[in-house]
Parts: C-alpha cells; structure tokens; sequence
C-alpha cells in the first residue's frame, strides 16, 4: 500500500468517526418524539431543552417544550382522546392488572397521576418516558436506548 492511500484511508475513517460521533443524521427531536409518543405539538412551540448525549453504546435524549395555556389546553385534551390514555398509573394488584400493565410498557400509556400527566413505554432495549407540567406548562421528553 501507498503512502497516500494509507493517509486516505486515515482521513476517511477519521471522518466516518466523526460523523457518528456527532449525532449526525439522527431524527430531528421536534419531529421524532411527536411520531414516538403519538401526539401533537404546534409547530411553533418553544424549545427549552434539546439535548442529546452519546454514551457509548447507551443513548439519551431530552427534549422539553414549553406551551401557552391554549396550547397547554389543547394538547391534553388530544391527549385525553387517545386509546392509550389512562385515568390512574398501572398497579400490578392481580393477573389482568399484570397483562395490563405489560401491554402498557410495551405500547406506550398517558396516565393521569396526582399532579400531572406522564408517559411511559419500554420496548426493545428503548424506554420513552414524558412528564406534563400542567403548573408550568412544559412537556419534557426523554429516551433512553442502547
């Protein structure tokens, strides 16, 4: 082998590192969690939070977005109307609960707890978690993957 080709050969892998590194070419946030969590955001919603961090194998993004009140309003009550909304988190109380509850993880579920709304699904090495901030109308997501 040449000289050259040994130095091109460096350079491209170099470049291919780089490349992968920095996330390029991953789903925009404002477009993927939207598709991920079945839902609804205005399009000009304002971002506070989109943030991803690279840890070897494991993944995580954050994505928050703060909401008008209309906005805030709106986007429960879609959120109230989708099949997979829940007026209480899941128990695991007996066998139905715990078919239930795993078909939640799996799925994705909203629930209403106390003083918010929340939504989480695991599935394949990949867990989606939200939490609604009705007081302070902001929605964070989050992925976690490997």
């Amino acid at each position: 082998m040449s000289k050259l080709t040994v130095k091109l050969y460096c350079i491209v892998l170099i470049c291919i590192v780089t490349i992968i590194g920095c996330d390029w070419g991953r789903t925009p946030s404002n477009i993927r969690f939207p598709k991920n969590f079945n839902v609804r955001l205005p399009s000009d919603v304002k971002v506070i939070r989109d943030e991803y961090e690279d840890m070897g194998n494991d993944y995580a993004i954050y994505y928050t977005v703060k909401l008008t009140t209309t906005e805030m309003n709106s986007f429960i009550y879609d959120m109230k109307h989708l099949n997979n909304f829940y007026l209480s988190p899941p128990s695991n109380e007996n066998e139905r609960s715990n078919k239930l509850l795993v078909k939640q993880y799996r799925e994705g579920a909203w629930y209403k707890t106390s003083n918010d709304y929340r939504f989480f699904k695991e599935n394949r090495g990949t867990s989606l978690n939200a939490f609604v901030d009705t007081v302070n109308l902001s929605i964070e997501f989050q992925e976690f993957g490997r």
